[in-house]
C-alpha cells in the first residue's frame, strides 16, 4: 500500500471515531493514542468499530482478529485494516 493510501484508512478511522464516541472529541486524539484504555471506546464501540471496518473496507474482521492491540489506536487499526486488504 502507498503513503496515501495509509493516510486515507487512518482519516476514515479517525473520522468514524470523533463521530461515533464523544469522548474522543474531548481531547486530542493521537494517531498512537490507545483509546481502549482511555475511556474513549468500551466494549460495545469495539463492536461499532468491528461493524465500521468490515462495512467501510470490505473485509472480514475473524475470530482469530479479535486481539485488543488491533483495535488500540488509530494507527494499530489502520495497520490491521492495511493487512486485511493485502490479504484480499
Amino acid at each position: 500500500m502507498i503513503v496515501n493510501e495509509t493516510q486515507g484508512i487512518a482519516q476514515q478511522v479517525r473520522q468514524f471515531i470523533l463521530q461515533e464516541f464523544p469522548q474522543a472529541n474531548e481531547r486530542s486524539l493521537g494517531e498512537y493514542e490507545t483509546f481502549l484504555g482511555s475511556d474513549i471506546v468500551d466494549s460495545l464501540g469495539i463492536v461499532k468499530l468491528i461493524a465500521f471496518v468490515e462495512t467501510e473496507f470490505d473485509i472480514t474482521v475473524e475470530d482469530e482478529d479479535l486481539q485488543p492491540e488491533n483495535f488500540q489506536s488509530i494507527a494499530r487499526l489502520t495497520q490491521f485494516v492495511k493487512t486485511k486488504l493485502t490479504r484480499k
